[in-house]
């Protein structure tokens, strides 16, 4: 079962955990449109290895870049998983009634004013909330 680990923080120092990373990465470090100070490195590792690569990146960040207060680790079983919460289209705020907004959570996203705007984290327990 392929487990994907996502791992997002300043863009420096998820630039330089890739470098550190042992292993080859497929993915490229991925920027945000709003926020270029930010940004994700996605791995994927197979469930019975996913323990000691958390170590690992966890040992990497803490004692060889002393970084690991801004990183935010997510973790997500891809065989029981929406399609990716990380595609830009998810991170909109949608209306799936003309009443109630629904706005991606995100680390910089501020307390919506507006009584009817709800902020969901879109890859947590609640699925992206598009059904």
């Amino acid at each position: 079962m392929k487990i994907e680990i996502a791992i997002e923080g300043p863009r420096e120092a998820v630039r330089a955990l890739h470098r550190k990373l042992p292993w080859e990465v497929e993915q490229p470090v991925q920027g945000f449109a709003d926020d270029p100070q930010r940004a994700r490195l996605i791995l994927v590792e197979e469930d019975d290895r996913v323990n000691g690569t958390l170590v690992r990146i966890s040992e990497i960040a803490e004692r060889e870049l002393h970084m690991a207060d801004g990183l935010e680790f997510r973790v997500r079983n891809l065989a029981y998983s929406e399609p990716s919460p990380w595609c830009e289209s998810l991170r909109e705020p949608f209306q799936p009634v003309p009443s109630l907004t629904v706005q991606p959570w995100s680390p910089s996203a501020c307390r919506p004013e507006d009584p009817h705007t709800i902020l969901l984290d879109s890859n947590l327990a609640f699925g992206t909330g598009t059904h």
